[in-house]
């Protein structure tokens, strides 16, 4: 199991998830600004989980090099915190490539 997507979940019925690159993309998807969401992550396998436990899959995984108290996105994709993946919409964070 890995982490693929940035995501929130809504509180109320349905509990609609949306997915993104990082968490203020998926509340720009819901368009409102006062939503009533948690915010997490989903895997590979759909489950929506919250910052802790995505954090610990993400490093079993080896998508991370240290297990951080809350994973934020960014962890993923931003050098300052020496992410290791791109982001592709449709299959979420991919390894980077080596370049030589």
């Amino acid at each position: 199991m890995k982490i693929s997507h940035a995501a929130i979940r809504l509180t109320d019925p349905p509990y609609t998830i949306f997915t993104g690159k990082h968490h203020g993309e998926c509340f720009k998807k819901y368009n409102t600004k006062n939503p009533k969401a948690d915010q997490g992550f989903v895997t590979n396998t759909g489950e929506f989980v919250k910052r802790s436990t995505a954090a610990v899959i993400a490093f079993t995984a080896g998508q991370i090099d240290k297990i951080p108290t809350v994973l934020f996105s960014e962890d993923f994709w931003s050098p300052m915190y020496k992410g290791k993946h791109d982001y592709e919409p449709k299959t979420g964070y991919v390894l980077k490539e080596i370049r030589k």
